[in-house]
C-alpha cells in the first residue's frame, strides 16, 4: 500500500490549529506526506494571521474581554465570516480554565510573532507556483501589528498570469465544468476574463475569486487535496482530480464549512 500523498488547502491549514477535531486530524496526518502552497499561504495570512491581527487591536483598544466580547458581536451584523472566524480563534484560546484577558493577549501575540506559521509549516513541504508575493509578506509589529496584504494589478509581485498560460488547458477544462453550476456563476466570469487576458488574473479580484481553482490546479495529479470546503468536489471532478472532505475521515460528526473568505 503506498502513502497517501495529501494536499492541504486553506480550510484545513487552518482547521490544524483552531479546528473541533485538530487532534483527530494531526493523528490522520501522521506520517503522511504533505504537501501545501506558497498560495495557500497567502489566503491564511489574509485570513487567519489577519483575524488574529484584529484580535489583538480590538483586545488592545477596548482593554478587557468584556468589551471584546461586545465588539465582536456588533462586527458580525456586518461582516459575519471575519466575526466567526475571530470566535473560533478566542475559543481556541480560552481552553477548559476560565480565560483571563492578559493571557488571551500573550497566547495571541505568540500566534501572531511565530506559532501560526510554524503549525502551517509543521510537517508539511511546500510548492510556489504562482510565485505569490503576498505570501512572503511580513508582520510589523509596533504597539500593534500589521501586515500588507493589499494588491492591484499594477504591482507585479507575482507570475499569476504565467501560471494561468501554462495552465490553460486545465482552465479551460474547469470553465466547461462549472458552467452548469449556478453557485460558480462569478468563478466562471473570471476564468472568461483571465482565459481572455492572462494578465487580468493579478489583483486580488480575479486571483482571490479563483482561489479554489488556483489551488486545485497547483496541486500535484500525485495527491489528494483534503479540504472541508464542498466547493472544491465539484472543481476536481472537472479536472479528474482525487479529492477527500475532511468529514470522510474525522468520526465526529461536523457542521459543513463554507470557503474562508476574506
Amino acid at each position: 500500500m503506498s502513502m497517501t500523498k495529501l494536499f492541504l488547502d486553506t480550510t484545513i491549514q487552518i482547521e490544524k490549529i483552531f479546528g473541533r477535531d485538530r487532534y483527530e486530524l494531526s493523528e490522520y496526518l501522521k506520517g503522511k506526506d504533505v504537501l501545501t502552497s506558497s498560495y495557500v499561504l497567502m489566503e491564511f495570512k489574509r485570513t487567519i494571521l489577519k483575524d488574529c491581527i484584529a484580535l489583538h487591536s480590538y483586545l488592545k483598544e477596548e482593554g478587557d474581554l468584556e468589551s471584546t466580547f461586545i465588539r465582536l458581536s456588533e462586527l458580525r451584523s456586518y461582516d459575519h465570516r471575519i466575526a466567526s472566524r475571530i470566535y473560533m480563534i478566542l475559543s481556541g484560546m480560552c481552553g477548559q480554565d476560565n480565560i483571563e484577558y492578559e493571557k488571551v493577549l500573550e497566547r495571541l501575540e505568540d500566534l501572531i510573532e511565530s506559532e501560526l506559521l510554524e503549525d502551517f509549516f509543521y510537517n508539511v513541504k511546500s510548492i510556489d507556483e504562482t510565485k505569490c508575493g503576498l505570501a512572503k509578506e511580513e508582520i510589523v509589529k509596533n504597539e500593534t501589528y500589521s501586515l500588507d496584504l493589499s494588491c492591484k494589478r499594477g504591482h507585479k509581485k507575482c507570475e499569476i498570469g504565467d501560471f494561468i498560460a501554462t495552465n490553460r488547458e486545465e482552465f479551460c477544462r474547469l470553465l466547461e465544468g462549472l458552467q452548469s453550476h449556478q453557485e460558480f456563476e462569478k468563478v466562471c466570469n473570471s476564468l472568461k476574463e483571465v482565459l481572455e487576458d492572462p494578465e487580468k488574473a493579478r489583483g486580488r479580484k480575479n486571483c482571490w475569486r479563483l482561489g479554489d481553482c488556483i489551488i486545485s490546479i497547483e496541486s500535484p495529479k500525485t495527491h489528494t487535496i483534503l479540504t472541508t470546503d464542498h466547493h472544491y468536489k465539484i472543481i476536481c471532478n472537472s479536472l479528474e482530480k482525487p479529492v477527500l472532505s475532511l468529514q470522510k475521515v474525522i468520526t465526529t460528526p461536523q457542521p459543513t464549512q463554507a470557503r474562508l473568505q476574506a
